[in-house]
């Protein structure tokens, strides 16, 4: 940081955010104020992916968070788009100020470049930023799952411990090809993750299109579950290298029962509208605001899902 001393940007970074009604509840005190006889009405509390910008300036996509209608934003880094790079390029204090301009607020960062074991300073990062999530891949598979998944969890536990002095969570996703990716391996990792600090990042694309047995995971995940992808692979195969089929509602996937099952286990995390195969510069459509339009008509019909759940 430039001109402010960690101690007094962070003191004034929470003084800002305690003074910001305004600002979306986060994750944790929704899940604090959902508990218990007369709680507030189950929601989800949506994550803008700066991945889905493509190359645009992170300054032109913060005022895009309420425009698409949620509630924080995910910064992405180098390997897909530039914005984390740009971050620090502006200053953390720039950030936290355009947040506050704009009445919105970071949830995450996504450090997949850094990959499981270099989490230490972003975790530091993101707390003093008031994000609540550092998103990222497990490893490669092993021959022992179970074995492979206790040692994993035990190679992150430098990581896990400076998450719990944070406050900060740590999201390890699915993904095909990875240590984390079949149904055992989430029941592996529930058990040897003790930390409550260590949680899982779901998505639904890497696991078998069937909304009842993605549900079932999600009742089995329960507090362990920190985040989830709202992203589907396409029936038509044709399809599935395109973006907007991957999305909720386009694809073929039901989404009702994935909704009723994180109502049902109150989640309280982020729920994240995403997809990978961009091609306009990078980004999901042709224009910024073209994209968040998209995002807000996503959202819509993830809302209309839980209305029925």
């Amino acid at each position: 940081m430039s001109t402010l001393t960690r101690r007094t940007f962070v003191k004034t970074l929470g003084a800002s955010v305690a003074a910001g009604a305004m600002l979306p509840l986060a994750p944790k005190a929704a899940h604090a104020a959902g508990q218990g006889r007369g709680a507030e009405p189950f929601r989800l509390h949506y994550l803008l992916a700066s991945s889905l910008y493509g190359k645009v300036h992170i300054r032109r996509i913060v005022p895009e968070v309420t425009k698409a209608g949620c509630d924080a934003l995910d910064v992405w880094c180098p390997g897909w788009v530039p914005h984390r790079t740009q971050v620090d390029e502006m200053g953390h204090e720039a950030l936290a100020a355009l947040l506050k301009r704009h009445k919105t607020r970071l949830g995450a960062i996504s450090p997949y470049n850094k990959g499981p074991f270099r989490l230490k300073e972003e975790l530091r990062v993101i707390a003093t930023l008031g994000g609540t999530l550092a998103i990222c891949g497990s490893t490669r598979p092993a021959k022992d799952l179970k074995a492979g998944m206790k040692q994993f969890v035990e190679r992150l536990k430098p990581q896990v411990e400076v998450a719990e002095e944070v406050g900060v969570d740590i999201g390890i996703e699915n993904h095909g090809g990875a240590l984390l990716c079949s149904p055992d391996s989430f029941r592996h990792f529930c058990e040897f993750a003790d930390s409550p600090r260590l949680k899982i990042s779901f998505a639904p694309f890497h696991l078998p299109q069937k909304s009842e047995t993605i549900a079932g995971l999600i009742r089995e995940i329960g507090p362990k579950l920190a985040h989830i992808y709202m992203w589907q692979r396409p029936a038509n195969r044709k399809e599935t290298g395109a973006a907007l089929p991957a999305l909720p509602g386009p694809g073929g996937l039901d989404f009702v029962p994935i909704v009723a099952a994180l109502k049902d286990v109150r989640f309280a995390g982020w729920t994240e509208i995403f997809t990978h195969a961009h091609k306009h510069n990078g980004a999901m459509c042709e224009t910024t605001e073209a994209v968040s339009a998209k995002v807000a008509e996503t959202r819509r019909y993830l809302e209309a899902c839980l209305a029925k759940a």
